[in-house]
């Protein structure tokens, strides 16, 4: 009896460890963080100088802070801006410009907070049915396929569905981690397209990072997207 017990304990162990073993394996696979933060790494923000000069560069953008659906403020399914989105949102457009500068074209989807995104950062743009929510596996291969104009870059105003559906050579999802979570409002990602055809990530930036790359934004605007955002943690999911 006693034997009996300790083959079934060692086998429980064995189970444990197999399954905890396998959890770890696929966890990294899906939260590893494969966007550099440009902000934080001046050769990689070289390199997008560099690229976005040239052209051909494409900037899927996720929509700045909206408000929660459950709110008396907040039509479900058509989540409107908050005043902190607004102020990412302006924070956005001039970074870009000063940092960057350079011919672009903004599209955006059809719902209002990425239209209002869209016009707050750039003034203009023009609504594109590819950007629509919920967006489907095939985003990736439109931005593998979508022309870019003639010496310029794209920016493209979407949703998180659509960033989470780019993907790499390797199937995984371009960025690396999940770009639904909240901390991730207003995120950035740079993709170009290799040599190969499939994208690949040049880098990301967020709010804060456009804000503090903006010598000519008000203070106070930089003061409140501090105070208001979600930092992201050290590993993102």
């Amino acid at each position: 009896m006693i034997k009996q017990r300790r083959v079934m304990l060692a086998a429980g162990l064995a189970l444990v460890f197999i399954l905890g073993t396998a959890y770890t394996i696929v966890w990294y696979r899906y939260s590893q963080d494969d966007c550099v933060d440009l902000a934080d790494d001046p050769e990689r923000w070289a390199y997008l100088e560099s690229r976005w000069s040239e052209g051909g560069v494409v900037l899927v953008q996720r929509h700045a802070t909206k408000c929660l659906n459950e709110g008396p403020d907040c039509p479900d399914g058509n989540e409107v801006l908050t005043d902190l989105g607004r102020l990412e949102s302006r924070a956005l457009g001039a970074g870009l410009r000063e940092a960057l500068g350079g011919s672009f074209e903004v599209r955006h989807s059809y719902l209002t907070r990425t239209h209002d995104t869209a016009r707050l950062a750039f003034d203009h743009s023009t609504r594109s049915r590819a950007l629509e929510k919920p967006c489907k596996e095939t985003f990736n291969d439109h931005i593998r396929e979508v022309e870019t104009p003639a010496g310029g870059n794209l920016v493209l105003v979407t949703h998180s569905s659509c960033i989470n559906a780019l993907r790499g050579r390797n199937g995984r999802r371009l960025l690396g981690f999940n770009a639904g979570r909240s901390w991730n409002f207003g995120l950035s990602a740079f993709v170009e397209r290799g040599a190969d055809g499939h994208n690949e990530p040049i880098g990301c930036m967020r709010p804060l990072d456009w804000a503090n790359m903006a010598g000519k934004l008000d203070p106070t605007i930089r003061e409140s997207i501090a105070r208001g955002i979600k930092r992201p943690p050290p590993i993102r999911f």
